[in-house]
């Protein structure tokens, strides 16, 4: 089993959902530069900005901190909507 750094599968798991850097960036409340600094280590990553990007991905602090990649993707494709999708219909 691959282990990645927590920036690495944030990173990935973004790119899985479908969510831009501006995405993230507008939930959290700063600027899509701001948080690729985040993503590309430029910048600390802060317990709020983790607790931010957790909601967004719809999954708890814990689960996107211990639970890898593969099952952190199955665990929140098993939840819907997301935090911060929208739903046409």
């Amino acid at each position: 089993m691959e282990s990645i750094d927590l920036v690495t599968k944030i990173r990935r798991l973004r790119k899985v959902l479908e969510f831009s850097q501006e995405n993230l960036g507008m939930e959290l409340q700063i600027t899509q530069y701001a948080y690729s600094k985040i993503e590309n280590g430029r910048t600390r990553l802060t317990f709020d900005h983790l607790k931010g990007i957790a909601k967004c991905f719809g999954c708890s602090v814990g689960e996107l901190v211990d639970l890898p990649l593969n099952e952190l993707i199955g665990l929140i494709g098993t939840r819907t909507p997301r935090p911060g999708s929208t739903s046409k219909g």
